[in-house]
């Protein structure tokens, strides 16, 4: 994996670039599929203990999390836009939030050599604060899927 890229597009949006030694379809694998969440999702500070999706336009989507506290949460959506193994767009929201609907897409395409760049955009974030939040979030949960990938 090469060094990210975070870029804050405006105060309710932002860009991560990276690339993983992962070829593309693997690389969409791991981010569709609910069972390879299970193995990077969280970023260290929470741990997957349920996942579930209908990786479909329109299905739904959920990762119940566990905290280093112990506490429960979630976050869910639906798939708004499907195109394997280059792009997938969903939405996002937060169960302690559910009324904060926020909107997450991955690109992906190849980088040579077996690689893959993936252009994560989190957009309609509440406010700046919320998007410095989850970029953060983001790396921490990318670096964790870099380990999972190498596994």
């Amino acid at each position: 994996m090469t060094a990210p890229v975070t870029e804050v597009l405006d105060e309710t949006a932002v860009m991560i670039r990276r690339t993983f030694n992962a070829d593309i379809e693997t690389l969409f694998t791991a981010l569709t599929n609910p069972e390879a969440w299970m193995q990077w999702f969280g970023g260290g500070k929470a741990t997957p203990i349920k996942t579930g999706a209908d990786v479909s336009v329109g299905g739904a989507w959920h990762i119940d999390m566990r905290g280093g506290d112990g506490s429960e949460f979630g976050v869910s959506g639906k798939y708004i836009e499907l195109d394997p193994p280059s792009r997938v767009s969903f939405t996002w929201a937060w169960s302690s939030k559910p009324g904060k609907i926020s909107q997450v897409t991955y690109a992906l395409s190849p980088a040579g050599d077996g690689k893959t760049t993936l252009t994560l955009t989190h957009a309609k974030l509440p406010d700046a604060e919320t998007r410095d939040s989850h970029a953060a979030g983001w790396n921490a949960t990318f670096d964790l899927l870099d380990k999972a990938l190498a596994a």
